[in-house]
């Protein structure tokens, strides 16, 4: 019964384990695995921020998935640049 136990710690321990091996595997791994999910996370995030701020603006929503798709493959950076850019059509 505990080398069931212990093989699916393991197993959990060893999802994230290939992204941290290079740290070490076991809690290290595990860190460097939760660090990669919150920067993806903001990555994310940040888009969804910038595309909300030119649909504020006043721009045609029915591009959305233009500005996500600059968003994903360039940076939010290139994506908050075109947001300051627009014109406000809000008025």
């Amino acid at each position: 019964m505990s080398t069931v136990g212990t093989m699916s710690s393991a197993s959990i321990l060893g999802l994230f384990g290939s992204l941290g091996s290079a740290v070490g595997g076991g809690i290290a791994g595990l860190l460097v695995a939760v660090f990669a999910i919150a920067g993806i996370l903001a990555y994310v995030l940040a888009i969804r921020y910038l595309v909300d701020i030119m649909e504020m603006k006043g721009y045609a929503m029915e591009k959305r998935w233009v500005f996500y798709l600059i968003g994903f493959f360039a940076s939010p950076v290139v994506l908050g640049l075109i947001a300051c850019a627009i014109p406000d059509n809000s008025k």
